[in-house]
């Protein structure tokens, strides 16, 4: 039972890795594509977008190096909050962009799913990390591993 519960955490950050690795990649095509346009508007976004993919992991570094003991559970959902307020202002400056003809209706279909990726890549990693930093390394009980059960279960 002990190993199983610690395997079934592992496997759980594993499962957020391979998300965000997927997600990844979906964004690379247009991320090369725009981020070399003639077009500032869209280079600009796309640019925005890496940058906060290598915030959110430069983030999760600093989290990951702090010391344990010392970790606060909170920071990664004060990220977590971080994260949705950067992608509903992209959002709303995709939509003023398109609105106000400063990039096309292709790059804009193409900027809004590669942010809705990106905000997923950043979800997936902070979910990896919440699993990987806030577990405590000690192994796992039967109560705390009755909650993650019940997800499988449900």
């Amino acid at each position: 039972m002990e190993q199983s519960g610690a395997l079934h955490w592992l496997r759980e950050a594993n499962q957020n890795i391979a998300e965000a690795v997927k997600d990844v990649k979906h964004v690379q095509r247009n991320l090369v594509r725009y981020v070399n346009s003639d077009n500032t508007e869209i280079r600009s976004a796309y640019n925005r977008l890496r940058v906060c993919i290598g915030s959110i992991i430069r983030e999760i570094e600093d989290l990951r190096q702090t010391d344990m003991e010392s970790h606060d559970p909170l920071s990664l959902d004060e990220l977590n909050a971080v994260v949705t307020a950067v992608n509903a202002e992209l959002n709303e400056e995709l939509s003023n962009l398109i609105r106000e003809g400063r990039i096309t209706p292709e790059m804009g279909t193409s900027l809004l799913n590669d942010s809705n990726y990106a905000h997923d890549v950043s979800l997936n990693l902070i979910k990896a990390s919440q699993t990987l930093f806030v577990v405590p390394e000690s192994e796992p009980t039967e109560d705390s591993l009755e909650p993650a059960l019940a997800d499988a279960a449900g």
